[in-house]
């Protein structure tokens, strides 16, 4: 069933380098988003230019839980995968970032996509966001929080994830990588 009709802005960043568009983040009003495109413009040189879209989403509950993503290092999930089992990692990386490392069993959403994949989210499961470098994610992260879901920020990305040796190469298959969270 589906709710409300609410709406989020999409903040994207044109890479100087490669002129590609990526998705940095989510706000709930145009002008916050304007001034984070405005801030990240300003604070990172790779950054050519930036661009707010509005986007609309069905929502069943859109009551604001906290204002901060909860941060959680590799090793505190690993602590919490030997302790849960409806745990459930999505990243949020564009499809052209996915090369050969992930974490298994992720469910991959972009950024931008978030606010229309809601529905299919479980309310039940924890929810572990995580990107590249962990630039993007709090701000999904937050947002799921604002929506009623429990999510937490993979501190550091998937940059952390793998520099604490967890991440291997997606042909090496699921089980390695489970068998080593669960030592």
């Amino acid at each position: 069933m589906k709710g409300n009709i609410d709406q989020t802005f999409v903040i994207s960043m044109q890479m100087k380098a490669t002129g590609k568009w990526v998705v940095l983040g989510l706000k709930q009003n145009r002008i916050d988003a304007e001034q984070e495109g405005q801030r990240m413009l300003s604070k990172m040189p790779i950054f050519r230019s930036y661009k707010v879209e509005q986007a609309e989403y069905s929502s069943q509950n859109s009551h604001v839980i906290t204002s901060e993503a909860i941060g959680i290092t590799p090793k505190e999930v690993r602590n919490k995968l030997k302790l849960q089992t409806n745990i459930q990692f999505i990243d949020v990386r564009e499809a052209n970032e996915i090369k050969k490392d992930q974490i298994p069993g992720s469910l991959l959403i972009e950024v931008k996509d978030i606010p229309h994949k809601l529905d299919e989210l479980e309310r039940d499961k924890e929810y572990i966001v995580y990107c590249t470098a962990g630039y993007r994610s709090p701000y999904v992260c937050k947002f799921l929080m604002e929506k009623g879901y429990k999510a937490f920020d993979l501190k550091g990305g998937l940059l952390a994830w793998k520099g604490a040796g967890f991440v291997t190469p997606v042909i090496e298959g699921a089980l390695h990588v489970w068998n080593k969270l669960k030592k």
